[in-house]
């Protein structure tokens, strides 16, 4: 049976990783920082395997935007 995953479901996944990664740092928690930080970075690396289509002309626009959708998410978990 397959099962579909819903990509902004996976971004929800992906800022909750971080904002936990981000406060477990803060913690000085520094195998949970890494653990939720690596984590989140292979979902963002997962989305943009999987859900862009390589066909596209807009493809690496649509890769570039989930980096920066990503940094900014950290960014803004950081400067809090």
């Amino acid at each position: 049976m397959r099962k579909t995953i819903e990509v902004n479901d996976v971004k929800k996944e992906i800022e909750k990783l971080v904002k936990n990664a981000i406060q477990y740092n803060k913690d000085g928690n520094h195998e949970l920082y890494e653990y939720c930080y690596n984590k989140a970075i292979c979902y963002k690396t997962l989305i943009q395997e999987i859900a862009i289509d390589y066909d596209k002309p807009s493809y690496s626009k649509e890769f570039s935007d989930i980096d920066d959708w990503f940094n900014e998410i950290t960014n803004n978990d950081i400067y809090k």
